[in-house]
């Protein structure tokens, strides 16, 4: 049984020591194997004691090598005899190796080691509690030849045994902290076991005195003979509860709800007793209840506000009678029915649903608002809603919707709306309904103070924003353009005072020979509203670009006014004609870098290969003819274009790292790393490499450039090796957005000095008489890594190996 880590395997950070274990029936079975070992038994006769054992049991030889091993062994680790029988099985943790040599070292000696628990790794490496039996056997000679080992799985007992302690504790905690009265009472002596705090000053006793108190005294406590006595004798595990009253020290009589039940404990049944102080909670909930009586009798008749109560699965418990005229239900036919299946029209169905369940959850308010519910008829039914939610005395969440009619509201708006559509053009010859309209207008504003005070707040708004914006804002009035009002932003873009610019037009400020005037007028007359890009003119005549945006709006009294939104757009639009040009720069050097590419890839290389085959057919004619200066030439010269055409085909790569990489997904980094453990299997295998892993992270990346750097990363570290065999770990951690994956060798390290060179194309630290190589492995991974906007540097010491490092964001942009 060999000891060493395994290989992408999972370590076990805290081992547990040799301990003796009780003797059990497989402890007698274990004495019962190992006396018919004692002796020269053949292998024959060994196989056959292993094949009946029901544990999972195997035989080994000296060195570790399986020589045989039962179904219960496939079972549980899940080795089967064919991939197992003479290899050896690497299953000990790492932190155990110490604790098996041991083991195995007495067994060789001849001794015997009791039975004691530890840890095995199954072959999916799933780590497992076990009871581990041994016993050595001995060759012809008598000398000992290998021994035999049997498992248990105890992982489940583990467990429990765990989760059994940490229950106790907890009801420990809450048995010392309860607020009420708890006693526990041992039915067999009737004797009091234990009891909390309360319950100690509520007996006038100190802890020391409790074995002197018991059943009669509780009884006599709470006047319930009959029903505690019944329980005890039964032991029921519902529980059983009942109402008294106890009188206090202060001679005031107060309510108690006494609960009863069974408590099994790890080493006997007992009972519990918890007296509830229930008076506060009685009253209370009178007068919630008094209170809830008020709330129903003044919200069921009041009118013209509609207010629907549900529970927390949205099912309709309150109806006044204004729901059933704004609503067309009667009460009695929506007690019960869901708010979504009445009111809310398909489209909100979903939405409404999430918000309540959010708000039930995590607390998070539906906000008032206007809402376009249905009727009963199916037809529109426009409200002003709003919300408010609470527990009611069953602690149970209930809410309660307030409805306003406000369809008269609506159609005043709709109505205010279309004149204004027309008011530039009416304003002259309507202004007689104006006024009649302006006044019934005012009427309707009155009736809803709500509303009033909505516009009065928004008021406040907008000339906060007015004053602070960095955009220039300007007021005007429809009628004939004339500015009323600009903020600082507006004076400073024009070079203009408050009072000039208050003096001019809007047509003042734009450039008179700009062509899209026309169209942008249009817009703003058959939208009211137009957003665009128009020339302006400062107060030196300078024309300069900018965005504009116009709304239409009509102030209190029925003014039809514009708020115009302008923006300096000069250095955006200078930008943006850098920028296209650096693009079409861009766009040129790539197709030019595209075309050295294909040169590289094909015109390049088929040169090369003419010249090695030529010299190859020179060296092949002349066999034995040439002198060993000849041939090492020839050699030297083939060797040289083979390297040529390996470092055409890394620079056709690294060129083609940006432009031709895969779309980013989301991939299982393992995967990608076996795939490239895989494209080295040759080269690990003749290194006598070993290559493990921690977990690895799922992360948004190309796949084919995400094995090329974990095959360029492993591959160096392999060939920068020193004497020993090469040992790698690959692991990742996070750090803020992003993973930081590390690839960590023993091999020959790497000079502080040269950390930025290594990742330079064509640099090798080495020389290339020793390793070879064209230079680009790191540079192309340098390239791949920023290439998902990540990062890739190196920790090393000459001698001590060396640690490369790379970063890949959490969620690539």
């Amino acid at each position: 049984m060999k000891t060493r880590k395994k290989e992408h395997g999972i370590v076990q950070k805290e081992p547990l020591a040799l301990r003796r274990l009780p003797e059990k029936n497989e402890k007698t079975k274990q004495t019962r194997v190992q006396a018919r070992l004692s002796g020269r038994k053949s292998e024959t006769v060994l196989r056959a004691l292993v094949r009946d054992l029901s544990d999972p049991s195997a035989l080994y030889d000296k060195h570790g090598h399986v020589l045989f091993l039962n179904s219960a062994f496939t079972a549980a680790f899940g080795w089967s005899p064919e991939e197992a029988i003479g290899m050896i099985i690497e299953d000990v943790p790492e932190d155990f190796t110490s604790q098996t040599d041991e083991m195995i070292e007495i067994l060789m000696r001849g001794g015997s080691v009791p039975t004691f628990e530890t840890k095995r790794i199954t072959r999916e490496g799933t780590i497992l509690d076990v009871q581990l039996s041994s016993v050595p056997f001995r060759d012809d000679e008598g000398m000992p030849a290998g021994y035999m080992i049997t498992f248990r799985d105890i992982t489940h007992n583990k467990t429990v045994e765990t989760a059994l302690k940490a229950d106790e504790e907890k009801y420990r905690i809450l048995f010392e902290q309860s607020a009420h009265m708890t006693f526990l009472v041992d039915p067999h002596s009737g004797k009091i076991v234990d009891c909390n705090d309360k319950a100690l000053k509520f007996l006038s006793c100190s802890r020391g005195d409790l074995p002197k108190h018991g059943i009669p005294e509780i009884q006599a406590i709470f006047a319930t003979k009959e029903i505690l006595q019944d329980f005890v004798e039964t032991l029921d595990r519902h529980h059983g509860a009942f109402k008294t009253r106890l009188p206090m020290s202060t001679g005031e009589v107060r309510d108690f709800v006494v609960d009863l039940k069974s408590v099994i404990t790890q080493y006997d049944k007992l009972v519990q007793i918890t007296a509830r102080d229930v008076t506060d909670q009685e009253k209370a909930e009178q007068v919630l209840l008094e209170s809830e009586m008020r709330f129903r009798s003044l919200v069921e008749d009041i009118p013209n506000i509609a207010v629907q109560g549900y529970n927390a699965d949205r099912e309709v418990i309150f109806w006044n009678s204004a729901s059933q005229q704004l609503y067309g239900y009667a009460k009695e036919d929506v007690i019960g029915k869901k708010l979504e299946e009445l009111i809310i029209p398909p489209r909100m169905r979903e939405q409404v649903v999430s918000a309540i369940e959010n708000w039930i959850k995590y607390g998070k308010r539906v906000p008032p608002g206007e809402l376009e519910l249905m009727h009963k008829s199916g037809t529109v039914v426009p409200v002003f809603s709003s919300h408010v939610m609470f527990e009611n005395i069953h602690g149970e969440k209930e809410m309660y919707c307030i409805d306003v009619d406000i369809a008269e509201r609506k159609q005043a708006e709709a109505k205010i709306r279309l004149l204004n559509a027309n008011l530039e053009r009416k304003v002259v010859e309507r202004t007689a309904q104006l006024a009649v309209l302006n006044e019934r207008l005012k009427k309707k504003i009155e009736e809803h103070e709500f509303t009033e005070a909505a516009l009065v707040e928004s008021e406040q708004q907008f000339r906060l924003v007015f004053e602070n914006s960095i955009d220039a804002l300007l007021l005007a009035r429809i009628s004939d353009e004339q500015i009323l009002a600009v903020n600082p932003a507006a004076c400073q873009i024009f070079n203009r005072s408050e009072q000039e610019m208050c003096s001019l037009k809007l047509s003042n400020l734009m450039d008179e020979s700009d062509s899209r005037r026309t169209s942008f007028l249009e817009e703003k007359i058959n939208k009211r509203k137009a957003v665009g890009e128009l020339n302006c003119r400062r107060a030196d005549g300078t024309v300069f670009p900018t965005e504009i945006s116009e709304s239409i709006f009509c102030d209190p009294k029925g003014d039809g006014l514009s708020v115009v939104v302008i923006r300096d757009i000069t250095d955006r639009k200078r930008n943006e004609a850098l920028l296209q040009m650096r693009t079409e720069d861009l766009t040129r050097s790539n197709q030019d870098l595209e075309q050295f590419a294909y040169i590289a890839s094909h015109d390049l290389q088929e040169p090369l290969r003419n010249i090695v085959n030529c010299l190859q057919l020179i060296q092949k004619e002349h066999e034995g003819g040439l002198g060993k200066t000849s041939n090492d030439l020839i050699g030297y010269a083939v060797d040289s274009a083979k390297k040529t055409n390996a470092l055409i085909r890394d620079l056709l790569a690294y060129s083609r790292i940006s432009t031709r990489g895969d779309s980013l997904e989301i991939l299982d980094t393992e995967e990608v790393l076996k795939q490239a453990l895989l494209n080295l299997r040759t080269l690990i295998d003749g290194s006598e490499a070993t290559i493990t892993h921690d977990a690895l992270p799922p992360i948004h990346a190309d796949s084919i450039q995400m094995i090329r750097v974990f095959q360029n990363l492993i591959g160096n570290a392999i060939k920068y090796r020193t004497a020993k065999p090469p040992r790698i770990h690959v692991s990742a951690s996070r750090s803020g957005n992003e993973w930081i994956f590390s690839v960590k060798d023993n091999g020959i390290g790497i000079d502080s000095d040269y950390f930025d060179l290594v990742f330079v194309i064509f640099q090798q630290l080495n020389g290339q008489e020793r390793f070879d190589g064209t230079g680009m492995g790191l540079a192309i991974v340098k390239k791949i890594i920023e290439r998902h906007r990540g990062r890739v540097w190196v920790e090393s010491e000459p001698g001590k190996g060396s640690t490369f490092l790379f970063t890949i964001p959490d969620r690539q942009p």
